[in-house]
């Protein structure tokens, strides 16, 4: 065994003895299954109690993904603050959350298991329009009820905050040469986009440098602030047709926009290719798609950690997605 194999062997006897203690139950009494999806940096898990009385779903920090000890160190913060939220929303009276949620070891963050197999939906039901607009008015009611939850002091919030992050890694940071690379990068992309959004690539690749000075304008405007999710997509987000939706994945949550949630969650459904025209009015908030626009088409020439190009690709069609909708709501 080489000394890889043996540490990782290790860390997981440790991460599987960790939670079965915080369970109440001897690790070979629970069945460990590896979760699809998620970032990079965490290890997912579903956990199955002793004849599958219930199911966890475990968010575990693995030191085996950083060989930098600083961002290691904030993989563990945003795990810590993710604790915090959802203990500071459960406070508030927020339903949409899972029921029960806690930090292991500092390590591994542990909630409820949502599973398909129970009726919860991962991704927006199709093929069934009436399904489809419960799932809609749901998760936006869902969405609302968080942006009426107070903002709370600076002690949640880590490292920064999201909208400096998005104008910082958006608009500030397309410069005329940042936007020749993007084009250049995305053109390599173009091929594998969907015929919904490469239609107007050319459109957009066209008029995006005289975009920039409104983009960049957006920052200096007065807007009043809301606790947002700022990553309001599908993927993070479970809907059940008798018990609604439950939000997770909180490490983005900060000050944001009115409706900026909404926004995201219907330029991911728009872009999965769903009309989302009948939700626009009072739900979408054009200063803040301009904002995602930015911040997309800039992350979306660089390089990623493990050069697979696949978040790159689905950052270009969000940023195109989100034009296709600034034109149809204007």
């Amino acid at each position: 065994m080489s000394p890889e194999t043996n540490q990782d062997t290790r860390m997981y006897e440790h991460y599987h003895h960790a939670i079965a203690d915080h369970i109440g139950h001897h690790p070979d009494q629970l069945q460990f299954r590896d979760a699809d999806g998620g970032h990079m940096a965490y290890k997912r898990l579903f956990i199955d109690t002793p004849q599958a009385s219930k199911t966890y779903f475990v968010k575990g920090q693995d030191s085996a993904l950083f060989t930098d000890t600083e961002r290691e160190g904030h993989a563990k913060q945003y795990l810590k603050k993710e604790h915090m939220l959802f203990g500071y929303l459960r406070d508030q009276g927020y339903q949409h959350i899972p029921r029960e949620t806690d930090l292991i070891d500092g390590s591994f963050l542990i909630m409820e298991g949502l599973l398909k197999e129970s009726g919860w939906h991962w991704r927006a039901p199709r093929d069934n329009p009436e399904l489809f607009d419960q799932y809609v008015q749901s998760v936006l009611q869902s969405l609302g009820a968080l942006q009426d939850v107070p903002i709370p002091d600076d002690t949640y919030f880590f490292p920064k905050r999201i909208l400096q992050v998005y104008m910082d890694e958006g608009w500030n940071y397309l410069t005329p040469e940042q936007i020749e690379k993007m084009r250049q990068t995305a053109r390599l992309l173009r091929s594998q986009l969907y015929p919904n959004t490469e239609h107007v690539f050319d459109e957009v690749m066209s008029a995006l440098p005289s975009l920039v000075p409104s983009g960049k304008a957006l920052y200096d405007k007065a807007q009043p602030y809301y606790l947002s999710h700022h990553d309001a997509r599908q993927a993070n987000i479970a809907w059940h047709p008798e018990h609604g939706a439950k939000n997770i994945d909180l490490s983005w949550v900060d000050v944001g926009w009115h409706n900026a949630d909404a926004t995201m969650l219907l330029i991911d459904l728009a872009k999965a290719g769903h009309d989302v025209s009948p939700y626009l009015e009072g739900n979408f908030n054009p200063d803040h798609a301009l904002l995602l626009m930015g911040h997309w088409f800039g992350r979306s020439a660089e390089p990623t950690r493990d050069g697979n190009p696949v978040v790159r690709l689905h950052q270009l069609a969000s940023a195109l997605t989100a034009y296709q909708l600034l034109q149809q709501y204007s």
